[in-house]
């Protein structure tokens, strides 16, 4: 796991990669209201599951039991 901010990427891009495209990628588009689901960037080999966003507006807080069920909210 890496706990940082986009900021950064460029110290964790060298590290896989398929980094370099994924920090593009989130840093050229707004998640929050971007389409629920799967967006493939690369087939199978580069993925993102855009689900909850709701949950970023939660990151200062505690996520419900059910929420941290479903996955995980990162402060």
């Amino acid at each position: 796991m890496i706990v940082s901010n986009l900021q950064h990427s460029q110290r964790v891009e060298k590290l896989h990669p398929l980094f370099k495209q994924l920090f593009d990628y989130v840093k050229s588009h707004d998640l929050l209201h971007e389409e629920l689901g799967t967006i493939r960037l690369d087939g199978d080999n580069l993925i993102v599951n855009n689900i909850y966003p709701e949950c970023i507006a939660e990151v200062r807080s505690i996520c419900s039991s059910r929420v941290k069920r479903s996955r995980q909210c990162v402060k």
